[in-house]
């Protein structure tokens, strides 16, 4: 049962080496996933550059955890990862991580938006026991909310490449950025997060600027961006990134 679960906030500690080891490996692909003493420099940096949370089995085993980086200057907050292993998918562990996240960091006076990168499920195939289409199922299920434009995610190791072919997805926001509306988001929030997510350490040695000079003129100007259900995804085809496309 769910009950006999702890939900705890992440900490640089012992325990954050198990949760990587067992819950974020399996789930994320070396682009993907950030080094372990990163990730550790965020959660213990002062204000915080990371925080989440973890659910625990009555044996304190990690099962699921849920990791946030904030961006206060852009009033944005990503969802980085959330993650459950297995036998742990069918104990509502995801939905509940999302909910108590949700109650703790989501308000609108501190963030105005909340977002979260999906893989593309008609381009990344199930691997390792991780299918791309059930969390597609996952997020739709609590309502998120598609970006119709195009979307890829920084570089995070040294040596690593940029992963292409992603989606955005609007998790909660503010009036200001959702214009009262559940069917669009203004293109200078995102555009504003993007500029320092990519502009951090992140995207290492990728100095190569005509796919982020596109992703940016995507989001350019006082506008707004379409916002569909995300179960919706496989009617909208988001544009390629020119160094993608073929010819």
């Amino acid at each position: 049962m769910a009950d006999d679960l702890e939900f705890l906030e992440l900490k640089p500690d012992e325990t954050l080496e198990s949760i990587y080891d067992r819950v974020l490996m399996p789930a994320f692909t070396a682009d993907e996933l950030e080094p372990l003493e990163d990730l550790r420099g965020y959660l213990g940096a002062s204000p915080p550059e990371a925080f989440g949370l973890y659910a625990a089995d009555p044996s304190d085993d990690p099962i699921g955890c849920c990791i946030y980086y904030p961006d206060h200057r852009a009033k944005t907050l990503l969802l980085g990862y959330m993650a459950v292993v297995a036998d742990g998918r069918n104990r509502q562990v995801g939905s509940r991580l999302f909910e108590k996240s949700k109650a703790m960091w989501f308000d609108s006076d501190q963030y105005d938006l909340v977002v979260a990168e999906l893989d593309d499920p008609r381009v990344y195939p199930v691997a390792n026991g991780i299918d791309p289409g059930r969390r597609m199922n996952f997020y739709s299920k609590l309502g998120c909310q598609l970006v119709c434009g195009p979307y890829f995610a920084p570089c995070v190791r040294p040596g690593g490449e940029r992963v292409y072919d992603m989606l955005l997805a609007v998790l909660g926001g503010s009036p200001r950025a959702l214009h009262d509306s559940p069917t669009a988001v203004s293109v200078q929030f995102i555009a504003a997060w993007l500029k320092d997510y990519f502009a951090v350490e992140a995207d290492f040695g990728h100095f190569d600027g005509d796919d982020l000079e596109w992703l940016l003129a995507a989001y350019a100007g006082n506008g707004t961006v379409e916002l569909k259900p995300v179960a919706d995804y496989r009617r909208w085809h988001p544009p390629v990134a020119p160094s993608r496309r073929a010819g």
